[in-house]
């Protein structure tokens, strides 16, 4: 006990000085007993019994909470998913039935996902064989399947179990595997992949006969075509039964500079008026040996250094073409420098 005293002499308090330092040893006795209590038999605060029956509690609780969990999940798996097909497919889905229109090669999506420009720089290899990079890796990963069916319009088709077999070793030279596709060396001179994309269960209704005409009329498709199928509808021809694909500039200037344009079909020998993908090979329906269709669209001479915008568009009597829900068709840009 200290006193404290004022300036004059008197007693100004009393105050007390209290040892708070711990007794050497009480820190560790501390930690024993909270680890093991002799006297109450606690661990770690609590009794055996304590511990046995929260353990037994949160095991029961966490075995029928898995349970459950798995219960729910399993019925949702075998009850609305598939391995085989979509749940939802045809008009029911989200995709609907009117395929769109895809092509290869594309622009880097990582640095533009919004871009179609193919741009050709022909003094620049490096840039130029980024293109046919790009189809090499297209062929690797999707058309190297084996076993698949030969198909004709008089022979087998595909059916739900096989696919056909694309033949590719009709392309021309400048349009096969590991030949730069035009895009490299300097040529300047592109091979586009041009396919429809896939919709399971979905099969093409072409058009025949001159009343699909009237309807493929006031949808605007090129007179050249529409005389094309009145001619193979006059002689019954079996490349009726088949989807076109046609390319043009989107405008008069486009047309002008984007020059002759040629169309090579994997099973058809030399150069094609039209693109053609032949209804033989749907449906998709998640075959193992599956190889989607398609056509190479060639510009042999674009002219140079114009920015030509290009559409191209799928015809069949079940597809409607619609730029702005890109659906039927598929526009792009090409500019060769």
């Amino acid at each position: 006990m200290e006193t404290e005293m004022a300036d004059n002499g008197k007693k100004k308090g009393t105050f007390y000085v209290v040892n708070k330092t711990p007794a050497p040893g009480a820190t560790r006795h501390a930690i024993k007993t909270f680890l093991y209590n002799p006297e109450t038999g606690e661990i770690c605060g609590r009794t055996p019994l304590s511990w046995f029956k929260i353990i037994g509690f949160y095991l029961i609780f966490f075995t029928c909470l898995g349970l459950f969990s798995l219960g729910c999940f399993s019925l949702f798996w075998h009850a609305t998913i598939s391995e085989d097909r979509p749940r939802w497919t045809g008009a029911d889905s989200l995709i609907g039935v009117n395929p769109g229109v895809g092509f290869r090669p594309m622009p880097d999506q990582d640095k533009n996902s919004e871009s179609t420009l193919l741009w050709i720089n022909r003094e620049r290899e490096k840039t130029s064989s980024y293109w046919a990079d790009e189809l090499d890796k297209v062929f690797s990963k999707n058309y190297n399947k084996t076993g698949g069916a030969k198909c004709d319009w008089s022979g087998p088709q595909a059916t739900y179990k096989e696919a056909c077999d694309i033949d590719l070793s009709t392309l021309p030279p400048k349009c096969q595997v590991g030949s730069g596709y035009g895009y490299t060396m300097g040529k300047g001179a592109p091979c586009v992949l041009v396919k429809l994309n896939k919709i399971f269960d979905w099969v093409p209704e072409p058009y025949t006969n001159n009343d699909d005409l009237k309807l493929a009329k006031t949808r605007n498709m090129p007179e050249k075509l529409q005389e094309k199928i009145k001619q193979l509808s006059a002689g019954s021809a079996k490349e009726l039964n088949s989807v076109w694909i046609t390319c043009t500039g989107e405008n008069p200037a486009d047309r002008e500079h984007v020059g002759s344009i040629e169309y090579y079909v994997p099973g058809f020998k030399g150069v094609q008026e039209f693109g053609i993908i032949p209804a033989y090979y749907f449906p998709f329906s998640k075959q193992e040996n599956y190889e989607s269709p398609f056509v190479f669209v060639h510009f042999p001479k674009p002219t140079l250094g114009v920015l030509i915008q290009i559409e191209c568009k799928a015809w069949a009597k079940n597809i409607l073409a619609d730029r702005f829900f890109r659906l039927g068709s598929v526009h792009f840009e090409l500019m060769i420098d």
